[in-house]
């Protein structure tokens, strides 16, 4: 071979390396930035979570006040599950739902294997609800701790990647052990109640 088509064919073979490199720069920012858009809108619906349960749990609410409170937990609860379900970041290895839709069917239907009643009948929480609802505020509160920084509860933290965010949740959320936590949180409520 010539040493003029060498040089084309190297410089060739170097344009079409540096496209496809470009292209996978670009891919892989893009990726990134909408990671970026979703943990914070992630961290941002959990807050606001834990402020309604807050709320539920501090205030001696009564009828259609805490009936309401009730109704805006259950909703938050139901826009993190969403979140979770659309989710191309969170792979769920429990195979089921999430603790979010776990606990927003519990304070509406109850559930009938533990003989749990839906929390809004009493039209106030009980004592054995706020327990409840207490030790799930932990939960999501430890949840959101690993996922944020301490400055601004509102913001993903962003030394931590797709990859750890989706262990967080499997940890506290989706996996064994969350789900055994939970289990065991409504095995107290059901004896409590």
């Amino acid at each position: 071979m010539k040493k003029e088509n060498v040089i084309i064919l190297i410089s060739f073979l170097l344009i079409i390396s540096l496209v496809f490199n470009y292209q996978y720069l670009k891919t892989h920012q893009d990726e990134k930035r909408q990671f970026d858009i979703f943990s914070n809108i992630f961290v941002q619906q959990l807050h606001q979570t834990i402020l309604h349960t807050q709320t539920l749990v501090n205030d001696d609410a009564v009828d259609e006040v805490f009936v309401n409170r009730l109704m805006n937990l259950k909703s938050d609860l139901d826009t993190l599950e969403v979140l979770v379900d659309a989710s191309t970041y969170i792979k769920d290895f429990s195979g089921g739902l999430s603790n979010f839709s776990r606990i927003s069917h519990l304070l509406t239907n109850g559930h009938s294997d533990y003989g749990i009643r839906p929390f809004h009948e009493e039209h106030q929480l009980t004592p054995p609800e706020e327990k409840f609802l207490r030790e799930l505020l932990e939960i999501m509160e430890e949840t959101h701790a690993q996922l944020t920084v301490p400055e601004n509860p509102y913001r993903f933290n962003s030394e931590l990647n797709h990859y750890h965010f989706n262990n967080i949740l499997s940890e506290n959320i989706f996996g064994y052990s969350a789900y055994n936590r939970f289990n065991s949180i409504i095995e107290s409520y059901a004896s409590e109640d």
